[in-house]
């Protein structure tokens, strides 16, 4: 999952290493092909950096869950099995 979105200019939004890598190589947006001058002219993309924390977070909870309830489920069987010996 993406780690950073930064924003140009021109408003496109794009993974940290891949517009850096972008434009490093072509000082445009692989998007529109606006003029980008200088790697200062990206900004944060607070909202889509934000909503991909919330993901990450109900991702792990729902793992964590997940985890959980198989953990549980194993050990029911283990301690039937048990009993049946």
């Amino acid at each position: 999952m993406t780690e950073e979105v930064y924003m140009t200019k021109c408003c496109h939004s794009f993974c940290y290493k891949y517009i850096h890598q972008s434009l490093e190589d072509n000082n445009r947006c692989p998007k529109c092909n606006y003029v980008v001058d200088n790697i200062d002219h990206l900004y944060p993309n607070f909202l889509v950096n934000e909503l991909i924390l919330k993901q990450k977070q109900r991702f792990e909870e729902k793992s964590f869950k997940l985890d959980h309830s198989v953990s549980s489920t194993n050990g029911h069987r283990w301690q039937t099995f048990q009993n049946l010996l």
